[in-house]
């Protein structure tokens, strides 16, 4: 009787150890890049918490986990922002459907927000002090990245391929809601209109070369075409 008492006195012990560990189990997991496994002991930790959320210790333990899954969710939603290719994407917002933390109008917008975030900075970091040079890279950097960020949210929100059929669409939107199709419409103008900007802009301060120019930016138009956003109207 003995024996039997300390085997499940041993048992016990591991089980309440593998539960205080799940806080720093989940943090590893978050800093090593392990999302299904931290994804996994947040469910396990939901349970717990349904179950046993009457001892105050779980309590404590179910806390520091949930913290640790908006910690997550930060990461996430960042990684977002960097340079990425089409899997990579995929398997980000997989991770974040699965938390459902947000709606899908409101993932689409945030996907949106991030990428967005990561071309500004791309643009930015081009040098400025020659008009010429700055036009050609800005035409480069946004005809390349602009076309990857849209080929990545039809992926992923595929409901939306082909929303763009005519040039039409380009023009200004108003009263545009939180709907995923007007959504990425109003984005993709809103991106089309700054990079006309920055041409119009370069051409005032001087280029070299203007036949080069626009031979860049009707090559531009046209590869959109493919995605439904030929604006080489616009550049009339």
């Amino acid at each position: 009787e003995q024996r039997r008492l300390n085997s499940i006195t041993l048992q016990k012990n591991a089980q309440l150890l593998e539960v205080l560990e799940l806080p720093q189990l989940m943090e590893r997991c978050i800093r090593e890049g392990r999302y299904e496994e931290a994804l996994e002991l947040a469910a396990y930790a939901t349970r717990l918490g349904q179950h046993q959320g009457h001892i105050p210790v779980v309590t404590s333990i179910v806390r520091s986990v949930e913290a640790l899954w908006h910690t997550m969710l930060v990461q996430l939603v960042a990684q977002l922002r960097t340079d990425l290719q089409l899997p990579k994407c995929l398997q980000i917002v997989g991770y974040l459907r699965r938390m459902q933390a947000f709606g899908d109008n409101e993932l689409r917008l945030k996907f949106l927000q991030a990428r967005d975030a990561w071309l500004t900075s791309c643009l930015e970091a081009i040098p400025t002090g020659d008009a010429q040079q700055h036009l050609s890279k800005t035409i480069e950097i946004t005809r390349i990245n602009l076309f990857n960020i849209i080929t990545q949210y039809r992926a992923i929100f595929p409901e939306d391929e082909g929303t763009l059929k005519t040039q039409s669409s380009l023009r200004p939107l108003q009263g545009v809601s939180c709907n995923g199709d007007r959504l990425f419409q109003a984005w993709l103008h809103n991106k089309i209109n700054d990079f006309l900007l920055t041409l119009e802009r370069d051409l005032q301060l001087g280029v070299g070369s203007v036949e080069t120019v626009l031979g860049q930016c009707m090559y531009f138009g046209l590869s959109f075409s493919r995605v439904g956003a030929d604006f080489r109207a616009l550049m009339a």
